[in-house]
C-alpha cells in the first residue's frame, strides 16, 4: 500500500541524484561507475537505514574502482575500492552505476543484517515499476564472485551476511516497514508469514493483497503508515472485508 508515492519520491531523488552527478560529469573526464547511495538513487531503489558512523554515504557522490591506484580526487566526490566484480548498468543512456546486485552486496559492509535484508526486498517490489532484481541474480552475483576470488580465501567482508540475508529477503513486498515488521515476528520465535498473500473476498474479481499472512490460521498482519491517515475509510472498508471473510486483522503502526 503506499507504493504509488513511493515510486514519485523516488523518481524525484533520482532526477536530483541526476543533476548531480551531470555536475561532477561536466567537471571531470573521469567516468567510474556511480556506487552504494548514488546508485541507489540512480536506480529508484529506497535507501536504508544507515547507522550514523555511515551518515555520509546519503549526502556524497560516491564511485567504484576496482583498486586503490585507480583513485583520483574530484571535489565533491568519494571513492570506495571495490575489487570484485564490478558489474555495471547505465542510466538514461549517460550515467553509469554499478548494478543492483552489485550495489547490495557493496552495501553488506554498511549495512546490519536486518537492514541488508530491507534492501534486499526493496530492490524486488511487487510494483514491476520498482522491481529491479531477483533473489537468484543477488545469489548469482556472490557465486561470481566466489569464484573469481579463487583459492584466495580472502572475500568481501559482508559475504557471509549476504548469504544469511538471502535466507530471509522476500520478493514482492511494498515498502520496507512491511519487511521490518515481518523480521519482528522472525526476532520472537514465529514462522515467516507469507507476504502479500491474495485472497478473494464478496464479489471481488480482483485480489485483496494481504502485507503479511498466516494463511493457515486465517490471520493477517498489515502495517499502516502514515500515508494512511488521509485515507482511513477506505482502509475501514478493506479491513472489514478482510474481516466478514473470516480473516483476524491485526494492525501494526510506527
Amino acid at each position: 500500500m503506499g507504493s504509488s508515492t513511493a515510486l514519485t519520491e523516488l523518481t524525484m531523488q533520482k532526477y536530483q541524484r541526476m543533476q548531480t552527478c551531470a555536475d561532477v560529469q561536466r567537471r571531470s573526464a573521469w567516468r567510474p561507475p556511480y556506487a552504494l547511495t548514488t546508485a541507489l538513487e540512480l536506480l529508484s531503489i529506497e535507501v536504508p537505514r544507515i547507522s550514523s558512523k555511515h551518515r555520509g554515504l546519503a549526502t556524497t557522490t560516491i564511485v567504484a574502482v576496482p583498486h586503490a591506484n585507480d583513485k583520483r580526487h574530484i571535489v565533491g566526490v568519494k571513492v570506495v575500492v571495490w575489487p570484485f566484480p564490478l558489474d555495471t548498468v547505465i542510466i538514461e543512456g549517460q550515467f553509469t552505476c554499478t548494478s543492483p546486485a552489485c550495489t547490495w552486496a557493496m552495501f553488506s559492509t554498511y549495512l546490519e543484517l536486518e537492514e541488508l535484508i530491507v534492501l534486499a526486498d526493496s530492490m524486488m517490489r511487487r510494483d514491476r515499476r520498482l522491481c529491479r532484481t531477483t533473489i537468484d541474480a543477488l545469489s548469482l552475483y556472490l557465486d561470481e564472485a566466489e569464484a573469481q576470488n579463487g583459492t584466495n580465501s580472502y572475500l568481501f567482508r559482508g559475504y557471509n551476511k549476504c548469504r544469511r540475508a538471502l535466507l530471509l529477503a522476500r520478493a514482492g513486498t511494498d515498502s520496507s516497514m512491511e519487511t521490518r515488521t515481518r523480521l519482528v515476528l522472525l526476532k520472537y520465535g514465529l514462522n515467516c508469514p507469507q507476504v502479500n498473500y491474495p485472497i478473494f473476498v464478496g464479489n471481488n474479481t480482483r485480489p485483496i493483497y494481504l502485507d503479511l499472512a498466516y494463511p493457515e490460521f486465517k490471520i493477517c498482519i498489515e502495517y499502516e503508515g502514515s500515508h494512511h491517515a488521509g485515507q482511513w475509510l477506505n482502509d475501514a472498508r478493506r479491513r472489514q472485508m478482510i474481516e466478514d471473510a473470516g480473516w483476524k486483522y491485526i494492525q501494526v503502526t510506527k
